[in-house]
């Protein structure tokens, strides 16, 4: 999807886009759209490992060009025949979504063990502080 920048005109689209009549996706999810915009701050926040993945004949490919200028630490990786839509269906794709997914898993893990490793320690301090309180009374 490239960057979706808070208070642009893109944004404003998504969040105005008016009812469809019979059409099959909710006027909701459309809206909702909008609610992924971010400001420069939050995107330089981000502080997981990202590639980007575009496909070579998107021709909405202007919201990566915004998007690997402000994050060059990320590696972009071309869909060769893909554009925007068709990209998700190309094995290129498949095969970085897979490797990705597995990244998240990784990391996700991670994080969980480092947290209960910050809890377990907060529960021995809070221990400890609460024995020398009650030794001191």
């Amino acid at each position: 999807m490239g960057w979706l920048r808070e208070g642009s005109a893109l944004q404003n689209f998504w969040e105005r886009m008016p009812e469809r009549q019979g059409g099959g996706t909710p006027s909701a999810c459309a809206h909702s759209l909008g609610k992924l915009a971010l400001t420069e701050a939050e995107l330089r926040a981000i502080n997981v490992p990202v590639e980007i993945i575009v496909g070579n004949r998107d021709r909405l490919s202007d919201s990566m060009s915004s998007l690997s200028s402000v994050r060059k630490d990320w590696p972009v990786v071309e869909i060769k025949d893909a554009g925007h839509l068709n990209c998700i269906i190309k094995p290129q794709f498949k095969t970085l979504f897979r490797r990705g997914s597995r990244s998240i898993v990784e990391i996700g893990r991670r994080i969980g063990t480092e947290a209960r490793e910050r809890c377990e320690s907060s529960k021995i301090a809070a221990s400890k502080t609460q024995r020398s309180t009650q030794c001191r009374g």
